[in-house]
C-alpha cells in the first residue's frame, strides 16, 4: 500500500511539474514581443525625433512655473546643464 501512495503522489507531481511547464510555454507564445530598443544611431540621425526633443525642449507652456522651459534652467550655452556651477558639480536639482 505504501509503495502506491508513493507512486500516486511521484505521479501527482510529475502531472503538476508537466502543467506548469505547458503553462509558461503557452505563456511565451502568446505574450506580445516588447519592441526593440533604437540603438544611439538612430536616434542620432532622425531628424523628425530631433526636432521634436528640440521643440519639447524649448516649450514654455509645459512646466511649473508657466512661461519657463526646460531650456531656462538647463541651456545649451552651459553645455545642457545649469547656469551654477556649484550645483552642477554636486549634481543636484534646481530648484
Amino acid at each position: 500500500m505504501k509503495n502506491n501512495s508513493r507512486l500516486y503522489q511521484a505521479g501527482f507531481s510529475v502531472a503538476i511539474i508537466l502543467l506548469v511547464l505547458t503553462c509558461v510555454q503557452c505563456e511565451e507564445r502568446t505574450s506580445p514581443k516588447q519592441p526593440d530598443t533604437p540603438g544611439l544611431s538612430y536616434l542620432l540621425t532622425n531628424n523628425d525625433l530631433q526636432q521634436f526633443g528640440e521643440k519639447l525642449f524649448f516649450d514654455k507652456t509645459l512646466s511649473d512655473p508657466e512661461g519657463q522651459s526646460c531650456a531656462s534652467c538647463h541651456g545649451p550655452e552651459v553645455g545642457w546643464t545649469g547656469p551654477n556651477e556649484g550645483v552642477n558639480k554636486m549634481g543636484g536639482v534646481y530648484p
